[in-house]
């Protein structure tokens, strides 16, 4: 004869399945997630050395709109305009020769837009995620893969971070050269950015 589960176990049971379901969709879907935006250096050599150009003004944090479609946010993305004119650079003749080969007199601004960003409660310690993300440089507009590394620095906090090699010429840009050929910018930069996230409750 088939046992029949008695009713306050029945109960119970359902009371704890109730419970956990309402701790996932808690850890799954935060209401509001804010970011940061940190840093974005751009490296490069020619011949002779290496020079870098950084960009390290620190923004105050912008609410990213709340989840709709686990894990994606809301099909949104987050998106920084830079200056040109606001990057320091190791050389500041480096600089005049970097402004003048970005157009920055008709394109001012280095914008860096990322999509696809994974809820961030589901991240563990030293992951990785792969981030769509699209760099307009000169005014040109080229969309990529970019592996990030997304580090929770505690419970509400993590640093997103991503290193991705680019070449002038995916640009229509043409590496610039000096004293007549002497010294020659190599064709590929490296681009790397910071952003923080912080996740905020109800």
């Amino acid at each position: 004869m088939m046992n029949i589960l008695p009713r306050k176990y029945f109960l119970a049971a359902v009371s704890l399945l109730f419970l956990w379901t309402s701790i996932l969709g808690a850890n799954t879907n935060p209401e509001n997630i804010f970011y940061s935006f940190q840093n974005l250096s751009i490296v490069g050599q020619t011949n002779v050395n290496s020079f870098w150009l950084r960009y390290s003004k620190i923004e105050s944090f912008k609410k990213i709109p709340a989840m709709t479609d686990i894990p994606y946010l809301n099909g949104k993305s987050i998106a920084v305009s830079i200056p040109a004119h606001d990057f320091i650079c190791s050389n500041h003749l480096m600089k005049n020769d970097f402004l003048s080969l970005i157009r920055a007199g008709t394109s001012p601004d280095i914008d860096i837009q990322l999509q696809g960003i994974q809820g961030v409660t589901n991240l563990q310690n030293d992951s990785t995620e792969v981030v769509m993300v699209n760099i307009t440089l000169a005014g040109v507009k080229r969309s990529m893969d970019v592996y990030c590394s997304i580090v929770k620095d505690d419970a509400n906090h993590f640093t997103l971070s991503g290193t991705r090699l680019v070449k002038l010429s995916d640009f229509n840009l043409i590496p610039p050269s000096k004293f007549f050929g002497l010294i020659k910018v190599k064709n590929e930069i490296a681009i790397h950015f910071e952003i923080k996230l912080m996740v905020q409750g109800n």
